[in-house]
């Protein structure tokens, strides 16, 4: 094959086609085909079609500064087993300050839009019928300074074709690129497959990719009916290169129709992606997308066997989602990782996630999404066998205009480690935490870590409704689960207890409504439920708005504990309206140990309830220890105002504890039941009770 180095041309036919059974082998070393700055009109720079073959050992294109004019695609791999196989290591396309325009609106035979950049497919429009393949030993584009307008999609796979790498370099590398599809920047269905040896994308320098203009559901990287996509394997020490890098560089994802979904990636449809590293590195980079940034639904499968964080950011801007409601009844579906199964299709059923690493780990960056950074529902499942937390944030600032999680309608989450680390500044538009299980009492959060679910290390919190809301479907419904060793208390026996639930350190100041909701739930734990530590002059704080923790707010819910409930050191917790512990419904309570601790300084300010309040027959609150536990090396102290009681309040326990018992409610004090009280007091004034008992409800601290 003679090479070619062109000035200008003006070609309208494809400048290069191969068909119907014929091959085209090219043995050199140089590019087939060099262009110096020239000016191309073409149909088709490549057409490969009805069974064709070509085999190129050195690069099919090296262009600089040229512009291309493509009526239809700028590369088709089609038809009746259609081949293309490259076995240079260098990158099939080439280009250095380019401008590509692919495309054109209504050219198909049925009035269709044609221009994918690179396609590999069955055409079924015509009689001419097979899927194609593309065999590369390097990558497919390099790129430099050049700009891609692009009608439809960069990349195309479908109709059971195939695309093989066996490159361990990015298979697509832009600097400084700027890129425009119409429709996905990348689409693999049809019951197609990629494999890749190395990452898929490398954008650097301030490349820049829009997509999605004026289409419904394009995304820039989309995996759908049945397609599978395998990324590079995990070596034998170390995780595989991310799939895709961000380095300076901007996604935009777009679209002119209303109710269309534009996401980073959307695996749906009974489509598979494995990787053995990350999908996605970040560095300085800016994404905006106007649903999920990523979604995996409809028995769709993402595993991961990288030991490192799925996506990995730092110092990047994600804006996701627009928080509009679709006009065809949807949900706006603005999460950053959502698990489902979508509705809208006739492939549906639970997707599934397994990761081998944790999910996220941010380093400085900003997020701002429309719903919540994570949800699981429809009966899907998130496993990571990690110790690591799935989602690490430091120095990260995050706003939702909803749940940070969502775990509900029989979904569920498994963890080895914490569900969150995070030393950041939150800003949530509803619960930190919400898991509502389904009406066959499955799904939930598992794990088998005895960390604390969620660790906020420093930062300003303002969660606008509760840490945890925890809903089950009854009493015996564990929504949350733990694998820590089983334990008896007052003869209950708690069977799957979970470690340590929630834990602030080192300044953290959190603001919510509630820390703890429960409702129609079993909870088991075997160390502290809340803790806060501060080893600085600063104490750890949270402010609760309204009632701390309250169980059994509509439904009976059953607490077993190995305590204590709280505990602070060095800390506040500060209750401006209602108790600190409420206990309604037919709740109860069990602590085997003292319900409270609070060493060195700490402090529990009640400013407008109970410290503990237990209303209705068969709530019941019942403490083998004493009510608090004092200690460390400065003075705490419980603050409790209420005026609750019509005149002085009666006393009961050896410390002459304030209480009120209503309605048939009984309140038993024996034992010690205030320790170490030279570490600590309360403080109460006459007519403010400690203890609020009414309707039936009992209190009893043992004192052991």
């Amino acid at each position: 094959m003679t090479r070619r180095e062109c000035g200008k041309a003006h070609r309208r036919n494809g400048l290069r086609r191969v068909e119907e059974g014929n091959t085209l082998d090219s043995t050199g070393t140089n590019p087939l085909i060099t262009l110096n700055p020239s000016t191309l009109t073409i149909g088709r720079f490549l057409d490969v079609r009805g069974g064709a073959t070509v085999n190129l050992a050195d690069p099919l294109l090296s262009d600089s500064g040229s512009t291309f004019t493509v009526e239809r695609d700028f590369v088709a791999v089609r038809q009746l087993n259609s081949k293309l196989t490259g076995t240079g290591t260098t990158p099939l396309l080439q280009f250095s300050s380019s401008t590509l325009n692919v495309g054109t609106k209504g050219i198909g035979s049925t009035g269709r839009d044609i221009g994918d950049f690179f396609r590999v497919d069955d055409n079924v429009s015509t009689d001419v019928t097979g899927p194609a393949s593309v065999t590369l030993a390097g990558p497919l584009v390099s790129d430099t300074g050049s700009t891609f307008d692009i009608l439809l999609r960069f990349l195309r796979v479908e109709d059971g074709s195939t695309f093989t790498s066996t490159t361990s370099d990015p298979l697509i590398a832009f600097s400084g690129s700027t890129v425009d599809t119409g429709l996905d920047f990348a689409r693999l269905d049809d019951s197609s497959t990629v494999s890749l040896s190395g990452p898929l994308i490398d954008a650097l320098s301030n490349t820049k990719f829009t997509t999605g203009t004026g289409a419904v559901g394009a995304d820039f990287l989309e995996i759908r009916d049945s397609a599978v996509f395998t990324g590079p394997s995990k070596p034998t020490t170390g995780d595989a290169s991310p799939l895709i890098t961000f380095d300076q560089s901007t996604l935009t994802t777009t679209v002119d129709v209303k109710d269309a979904s534009t996401r980073f990636l959307d695996l749906r449809l009974s489509g598979k992606l494995t990787l053995g590293g990350p999908l996605l590195k970040a560095t300085n980079s800016t994404f905006t997308t106007n649903a999920d940034f990523a979604r995996i639904t409809q028995l769709a499968t993402l595993t991961g066997t990288g030991t490192t964080a799925l996506f990995q950011f730092t110092n990047s801007t994600f804006n996701i989602g627009s928080d509009t409601v679709q006009t065809n009844g949807g949900e706006p579906g603005d999460n950053f990782f959502r698990v489902d199964d979508s509705a809208g299709d006739t492939v549906t059923g639970a997707a599934t996630v397994t990761l081998a690493g944790p999910l996220v780990s941010d380093s400085g960056s900003t997020f701002t999404i429309a719903d919540r950074f994570l949800r699981v529902t429809d009966g899907s499942t998130l496993t990571s066998t990690t110790t690591s937390p799935l989602i690490t944030l430091s120095g990260s600032t995050v706003t939702t205009s909803d749940e940070f999680v969502r775990i509900d309608d029989s979904a569920k989450i498994t963890l080895a480690g914490s569900l969150l680390s995070a030393g950041s500044t939150l800003t949530i538009g509803d619960d930190l935490l919400d898991i509502r299980t389904g009406v066959d009492n499955l799904g939930g959060l598992v794990t088998s870590s005895a960390d604390p679910l969620v660790l906020l290390s420093g930062g300003t919190h303002a969660i606008t409704d509760d840490l945890f809301d925890v809903q089950g479907q009854s009493i015996t419904d564990q929504p949350i689960k733990g694998s820590q060793s089983s334990f008896t208390v007052n003869s209950k026996t708690a069977s799957n207890p979970i470690g340590a639930l929630f834990q602030a350190t080192n300044e953290s100041n959190i603001t919510v409504d509630t820390a703890l909701k429960l409702d129609n739930a079993l909870f088991e734990a075997t160390l502290p439920v809340i803790e806060l530590v501060s080893t600085s002059t600063t104490q750890t704080k949270i402010t609760s708005s309204g009632t701390f923790a309250d169980i059994g707010r509509s439904n009976a819910s059953k607490v077993l504990l190995k305590g204590p409930f709280i505990a602070l050191d060095n800390s506040l917790i500060k209750v401006t309206t209602g108790p600190l512990l409420s206990l309604k419904s037919g709740s109860t309570m069990d602590v085997s140990g003292d319900l409270l601790k609070l060493i060195s300084g700490s402090t529990i300010n009640v400013v407008n309830g109970p410290l503990i309040k237990v209303d209705g027959s068969g709530s019941a609150l019942d403490v083998t220890g004493a009510l608090v536990n004092f200690g460390g090396t400065g003075a705490s102290t419980i603050i409790v105002r209420n005026g609750l009681c019509s005149g002085t309040c009666a006393t009961k326990g050896a410390s002459s504890i304030n209480i009120l018992e209503q309605t048939s409610g009984t309140i038993t004090i024996s034992g010690t039941d205030i320790k170490n009280p030279s570490f600590g007091s309360i403080d109460v004034g006459s007519t403010d009770a400690v203890i609020q008992v009414s309707n039936s409800g009992s209190v009893n601290i043992q004192g052991n």
